[in-house]
C-alpha cells in the first residue's frame, strides 16, 4: 500500500492533494471517470487507492492474495 500512496504523491506534481486526468497520462478518460467516484474531476487518494485495490482483486482470479505476471498480462489483454 505504501508504494501506491507514494505513486499518488509522485503524480501530484502541483501538491494539490488530488489528481486530474493530466496527472495520469496512461489512463483513458473512461478509466479516470470510473476511478473518480465523486465525479468531480478530482481523484482523491482514497479514490485512487480504492481503484487500484479493485484492480488487484480483479487480477487475483484465484483469490490467493498474490498476483503473477501471467495474471497481470491476462488482465491487461482483457481491459485494452
Amino acid at each position: 500500500q505504501d508504494w501506491v500512496v507514494d505513486g499518488f504523491y509522485f503524480r501530484d506534481k502541483g501538491h494539490k492533494g488530488y489528481l486530474v486526468p493530466a496527472d495520469l497520462p496512461g489512463a483513458s478518460p473512461e478509466r479516470f471517470k470510473a476511478m473518480n467516484r465523486k465525479g468531480d474531476g478530482k481523484l482523491t487518494l482514497s479514490e485512487y487507492l480504492n481503484a487500484l485495490f479493485q484492480d488487484f482483486a480483479a487480477i487475483d482470479v484465484d483469490q490467493n492474495g498474490t498476483i503473477t505476471v501471467e495474471q497481470i498480462e491476462v488482465y491487461i489483454r482483457k481491459n485494452k
